[in-house]
C-alpha cells in the first residue's frame, strides 16, 4: 500500500511540475509575440482632414453603426464594452479584455494614432492590439473613416472602460492558437487606402462588403470558424 501511495504521489507530482512548465512556454511564447516586430513598425503615414459639420458628423454615425463600433463591439454609443471578464476561476484563466470607449481614446490620442490602430492594429507604443478587425478596416476609405472620427470626437465624453489587456495562461494558448487573432498581423501595412469609397454599383458592392462582413465571413468571404 505505502509503495502504491508513494507511486500515485510521485504523478500527482509530476504532473503538476509538466503542468506548471506547460503554462511557463506558453506565457513565454506568447509574450514573444505580444513584444514582437510591431514595436518598431512604421506603417504608412495618412493624413485625414476630420471635418466637424453636422452632415459629415450624423453620417458617420451611420458608418460607425454599419462597422459595428456604435452600438456593437465598443457598446452603446461609442461607451465601450467590456468582451471577456468571466467570473472565478475563468477570469484567472482567460483574463480580462476590453473595447475601450472611444470617446476617452479620442481625448487621449491623435488622429494618426487612432487611425493607426483601427487601420494597421498596432497601439501608440507599437504594440499589436488584439481582436481588433484591422484586415477589414484596412481598405476603409479616407473620407469614411475621416468621418467615423469625427462623429467619436463630437460624441460626448463618457467613462467607460479603457484599454485593457489582462491574459491569463488559457487566453495565452488560444493566442498561440490564433482564436485570438493579432491585428496588426493580418494587415496589407504597404497597400494605401482609397480617398473616397466608389460610386460604381457592384465596385461600391465589393467595397462595402470587403469593410463589412469579413470580420466574420473571413476576408475572401468564404466563411470562418
Amino acid at each position: 500500500m505505502r509503495r502504491l501511495l508513494r507511486w500515485i504521489r510521485t504523478l500527482l507530482v509530476g504532473v503538476v511540475v509538466l503542468a506548471l512548465v506547460a503554462v511557463l512556454v506558453v506565457y513565454v511564447m506568447s509574450e514573444i509575440q505580444l513584444r514582437s516586430t510591431y514595436r518598431t513598425f512604421e506603417a504608412t503615414a495618412t493624413t485625414l482632414e476630420i471635418p466637424t459639420d453636422p452632415d459629415a458628423i450624423e453620417e458617420g454615425i451611420r458608418l460607425a453603426r454599419l462597422r459595428g463600433c456604435y452600438d456593437g463591439c465598443h457598446g452603446a454609443g461609442f461607451s465601450g464594452e467590456v468582451l471577456l471578464d468571466e467570473p472565478f476561476p475563468f477570469n484567472v484563466l482567460l483574463g480580462r479584455m476590453t473595447a475601450p470607449d472611444l470617446t476617452r481614446l479620442a481625448a487621449e490620442r491623435t488622429d494618426r494614432e487612432l487611425e493607426r490602430g483601427i487601420r494597421h492594429g498596432v497601439n501608440p507604443d507599437g504594440h499589436t492590439v488584439l481582436v481588433m478587425p484591422s484586415d477589414m478596416f484596412q481598405g476603409l476609405a479616407d473620407e469614411d473613416l475621416s468621418r467615423i472620427l469625427a462623429a467619436i470626437r463630437a460624441a460626448p465624453r463618457t467613462d467607460g472602460p479603457g484599454p485593457a489587456r489582462r491574459l491569463g495562461p488559457l487566453a495565452r494558448y488560444l493566442l498561440l492558437s490564433g482564436v485570438f487573432p493579432q491585428a496588426a498581423a493580418h494587415v496589407d501595412h504597404a497597400t494605401p487606402p482609397p480617398a473616397a469609397a466608389p460610386s460604381e454599383p457592384i465596385a461600391l458592392g465589393h467595397y462595402l462588403a470587403l469593410t463589412t462582413c469579413t470580420e466574420c465571413h473571413g476576408r475572401d468571404l468564404r466563411g470562418a470558424p
